[in-house]
């Protein structure tokens, strides 16, 4: 082996063993601290049910004044997580946020839907009466929503001959993938989102919002009626 198959190895040496570094020293341009969330106990294994792990992680940060919490590649089953007051939650270049497809994972909360104020499921990924909270990255936000659009149709297809097709939209609750209700200086920018089972990004009673750079994808695999 010659001298600049030496250094060819080494380099790529220096850069796999540099990789994991990348996303903290991204997620560190963002201010405060940085927690990992595996740090919590979250696995991105895509079996194991990831909600109280994330939230701890989210929790942690707000406790400390605000932060960062870093979601690493993989694929993380959760149910509704919570965004709090300056806390950045960073979803990665290869992570994948998974909503559950039982929808007790998906807390009531008071929102407002199609007009009127009721109680409905939380979203995914929440920033509700919080300020200076961000949900950003690269990765995938992921609302496995196929169950819940199949649901609606089911519901549909009895109702519409009763003449309750209006009804339907109440009556089958489904959780957004992301919503922010009641949030300032709040923002949601760079991910990809797909398959939500309601409403993709619902901002409500908000003000100094910015919604920047989503690509979104919905209807694969199915018909979803939001």
């Amino acid at each position: 082996m010659n001298r600049r198959s030496l250094l060819h190895l080494g380099l790529t040496g220096v850069l796999t063993s540099a990789a994991p570094a990348l996303l903290p020293a991204v997620a560190r341009a963002q201010g405060g601290q940085i927690h990992d969330a595996a740090d919590f106990g979250a696995v991105g294994d895509g079996q194991t049910i990831n909600t109280r792990p994330i939230q701890a992680a989210i929790d942690a940060a707000a406790a400390e004044g605000g932060g960062t919490v870093v979601i690493r590649p993989g694929l993380y089953l959760s149910g509704s997580l919570f965004v709090k007051l300056g806390v950045t939650l960073m979803i990665g270049r290869g992570a994948t946020i998974r909503g559950l497809k039982d929808i007790s994972a998906y807390p009531m909360i008071r929102t407002r839907v199609a007009g009127i104020e009721m109680d409905w499921p939380a979203a995914l990924l929440n920033i509700y009466r919080q300020q200076n909270a961000k949900i950003t990255g690269e990765g995938l936000v992921d609302g496995d929503g196929q169950v819940f659009w199949d649901s609606y149709w089911a519901m549909r297809r009895d109702y519409d001959p009763r003449d309750l097709r209006w009804a339907a939209d109440y009556d089958c609750r489904r959780p957004r993938l992301i919503h922010l209700y009641e949030a300032d200086q709040a923002e949601v920018s760079g991910l990809n989102l797909a398959r939500s089972g309601f409403w993709t990004v619902h901002v409500c009673y908000s003000r100094d919002v910015t919604v920047s750079d989503l690509i979104i994808r919905n209807n694969i695999g199915g018909r979803g009626p939001s």
